[in-house]
């Protein structure tokens, strides 16, 4: 939907992978050689950690995606409860590839500095056009190396 000062859609939080028992599987396997190898070099802290950090993969895989509202206003970007005034955004970039249709920016908190707003069924040359009126666009325009990364895991 928009009008004059508004475009708003409901997208997922994020891109969603279901995954099987394959998936699974081979987590388990990577995990279980990269503990075996922490305590074959005497590292206890490592095998604990990758461990600690194998179960929030697990425990995230599992989660599905609330929808959210997107709304480009004039003044931001509100994403669900999240509202990113103009002036805290250095920039935007559009990514539209086969595996992908996303709006990219970066904001200058400390913490999450790339927010990922997920597009859907929006034109991305409309946003596009939209957002050049507040914003610069970056010069690239791809997909980070974290989503191509997850794309390929399928997290």
């Amino acid at each position: 939907m928009a009008d004059n000062n508004t475009i708003s859609w409901q997208a997922p939080e994020f891109k969603h992978y279901e995954k099987n028992t394959l998936w699974y599987m081979g987590v388990v396997a990577v995990v279980v050689l990269l503990v075996a190898l922490a305590i074959f070099r005497s590292d206890i802290f490592g095998a604990i950690s990758v461990m600690i950090i194998a179960g929030i993969v697990i425990y995230l895989s599992t989660k599905s995606p609330e929808i959210v509202t997107i709304e480009l206003t004039d003044k931001g970007i509100q994403v669900g409860p999240a509202f990113h005034p103009y002036k805290t955004i250095r920039n935007f970039w559009i990514v539209d590839t086969a595996n992908h249709r996303s709006l990219n920016f970066e904001t200058t908190t400390f913490l999450n500095r790339v927010q990922i707003i997920e597009l859907e069924d929006q034109d991305p040359e409309f946003i596009k056009q939209y957002l050049l009126q507040y914003l610069p666009e970056h010069d690239e325009r791809e997909e980070t190396a974290a989503q191509r990364f997850m794309h390929r895991m399928r997290f």
